[in-house]
């Protein structure tokens, strides 16, 4: 059986707005509510619009199941007009509340996954940029060198660490790195160098063309040798 919603009763627990006790007191539940400044503890009366919003899930169901539970027949596609008293009010207000953190710590989570396509894309660009520099590399090299260099399983190599010292023509400052190498092979080895040198000078547009290597064994004594 369904019961007309009265504006003088609270609508998700049916206290009564007037005398404040329980719904089956005798006060004319009917009539327009006047606000109140200054309430006693627990009386003050608060009026609300329902507006249709989605978003608002845990809210709105706050007020579906008083509507299912009190069977008030209100229509949820159309504006109406409800009253609350004081903690049913503080309960759909923390309700709202946990509503619109939900929807901006998603909306947080669309901009960080964003971002990261974003970035994923980026590098996959370089690793194919990186991937042609090393296919031209080995297309200018003689490939029985290469192929010397590479068979690094007869000498039980698993990794190598290198100590990448740059050096800039004309200045006496210089920028030392340290990288790990694997598998060991000669590709992989220039590889390596050539993108920690494009990294710690900050441009990706340097070719292995514009700089010269020389190396030396650690704790090496004499001139260094160059890196062919």
């Amino acid at each position: 059986m369904m019961h007309k919603y009265l504006s003088g009763i609270c609508y998700t627990c049916q206290r009564c707005l007037i005398c404040f006790n329980s719904k089956d007191c005798e006060c004319e539940k009917n009539i327009k509510l006047i606000w109140v400044s200054k309430p006693g503890y627990g009386q003050q009366i608060y009026f609300h619009v329902f507006t249709p919003n989605k978003e608002l899930q845990a809210a709105n169901q706050f007020l579906f199941s008083a509507n299912e539970n009190f069977q008030y027949n209100s229509n949820f596609n159309n504006l109406f007009s409800f009253t609350f008293c004081t903690a049913c009010n503080s309960k759909f207000q923390r309700l709202k509340g946990n509503d619109k953190l939900a929807k901006r710590k998603g909306k947080s989570t669309k901009i960080i996954t964003k971002k990261k396509e974003k970035i994923t894309k980026k590098l996959d660009k370089s690793a194919v940029k990186m991937n042609n520099k090393s296919d031209d590399f080995v297309n200018g090299e003689d490939k029985d060198n290469i192929s010397e260099f590479s068979e690094v399983e007869e000498y039980d190599i698993d990794e190598i660490k290198v100590q990448i010292v740059i050096e800039k023509k004309g200045k006496k400052t210089f920028t030392s790195k340290t990288i790990t190498i694997k598998p060991v092979e000669y590709i992989n080895v220039i590889k390596g160098i050539n993108d920690t040198i494009q990294k710690a000078l900050k441009n990706r547009n340097i070719k292995l063309s514009d700089y010269s290597m020389s190396y030396k064994a650690v704790n090496a004594y004499g001139p260094s040798s160059t890196l062919n």
